[in-house]
């Protein structure tokens, strides 16, 4: 559903006047399930020597773990908190909008944090330096993976046509006036992952909008988020081309091919292994997962197997349903046909999926059918690979 101006008028609240003299900033955080990163993002806001014009709002999804507890422990320091239920962090941003009372909105994830304590300073002499009709400021944003140690300085100034090339800029960047949302819309929940761009498409597009582009750091990115993960990806690039081809019209791109996922997940195997020292297995005993047959026979199957065993799960057999591989021996297991889990089921808490292309759903129907009701669980190697993301990043927004 699109948000539209009239969010505002049905929420009773009214716009405040853009005041150049003192301009107010509306910093908004959306959480969920985000203990592991929380305290050093509200640190970071709290830090701030601008602190007098800062709004802070934080809007929590009805989160699980122990975020609402350091909530509390910041309560006093936040202007707004709100926790229940939302359809996702832009959602959870529409009702921090809503709430926000600020001439300018500016949006922090809870797992990243401002650069350093004179940021909003430095943002808001800007703001007074410029013009009446500039209502939206964007810096830039270090990019970090701290998994790895990779960092990288993201941020130029934009045009639209860099935005027709693919190209945007991270929102932990962008200070938007807040009329803007009036003008545009709130966030649209049609776009999950890239709502983001659908808003920054709108106005980098207007050409009646004054933007100003400040070659200064303004956050720190935890690469690992909703936007960055792996199993996201194809819904990224499908959001992305429906926005910018209904802004340009013949604005294509193709799907990831299966190649290209892979070494994205094989990436991030690595990562686990060099960077974590863990196999990415170790997921598995905390789901009670002890006992398993890997289903494939190609080095692919060896590369998941080593990884089993490095967890100390029992690899019981190699499944493969092409007869002329079916008795081989590979790293001391023999590889045997699907007929083996009639009798041999009952010991497996899970069957692993070592494919490169995506057959797991057939050879989950077949098992299925063999077997008929089972406790058997179904876990391809890429799932592994995504539940070790989580673990290692944190779970929330």
């Amino acid at each position: 559903m699109l948000a539209d101006s009239a969010a505002f008028s049905e929420a009773g609240i009214e716009m405040k006047a853009s005041g150049k003299r003192e301009p107010i900033i509306s910093i908004i955080t959306a959480t969920f399930n985000s203990e592991r990163y929380l305290e050093q993002t509200i640190q970071s806001v709290l830090e701030q020597t601008a602190n007098a014009h800062i709004e802070y709002i934080l809007v929590d999804g009805a989160s699980t773990d122990g975020t609402m507890k350091i909530v509390e422990q910041y309560r006093h320091a936040l202007d707004v908190v709100i926790s229940e239920k939302d359809k996702g962090i832009y959602d959870a941003f529409n009702k921090g909008i809503l709430a926000s009372s600020g001439d300018y909105i500016y949006f922090l994830n809870s797992d990243d944090y401002l650069y350093d304590s004179s940021v909003i300073q430095n943002v808001i002499n800007r703001m007074r330096a410029s013009t009446p009709e500039t209502k939206a400021f964007y810096g830039n944003v270090l990019e970090i993976n701290e998994v790895n140690g990779f960092r990288q300085m993201a941020g130029q100034e934009m045009t639209e046509a860099l935005f027709r090339d693919g190209k945007m800029i991270p929102h932990q960047g962008l200070f938007a006036a807040r009329e803007l949302f009036l003008q545009y819309g709130l966030f649209d929940l049609r776009y999950p992952v890239r709502s983001d761009l659908d808003f920054m498409v709108k106005l980098f597009g207007d050409s009646n909008i004054s933007r100003e582009y400040m070659d200064i750091p303004i956050a720190y990115f935890r690469i690992g988020g909703l936007s960055s993960a792996v199993g996201s990806r194809n819904r990224m690039r499908t959001e992305k081309m429906e926005i910018l081809s209904r802004r340009f019209g013949d604005w294509k791109i193709d799907p990831y091919t299966d190649a290209e996922l892979n070494i994205a997940y094989y990436k991030k195997w690595i990562e686990a292994l060099l960077f974590n020292r863990e196999p990415v297995s170790s997921v598995l005993k905390q789901r009670n997962i002890r006992n398993v047959a890997v289903f494939g026979s190609t080095e692919m199957s060896l590369y998941v197997l080593r990884d089993l065993e490095e967890s100390d799960i029992s690899v019981h057999t190699l499944l493969d349903n092409n007869p002329r591989r079916q008795g081989l021996i590979m790293n001391g297991k023999t590889i045997r046909s699907a007929e083996w889990l009639k009798d041999h089921a009952s010991f497996l808490d899970a069957i692993i999926f070592a494919f490169e292309g995506k057959h797991e759903a057939n050879i989950q129907q077949q098992i299925e059918s063999l077997l008929g009701e089972s406790k058997l669980r179904f876990i391809s190697w890429r799932q592994m690979v995504a539940w070790k993301i989580e673990s290692m990043a944190g779970e929330g927004y």
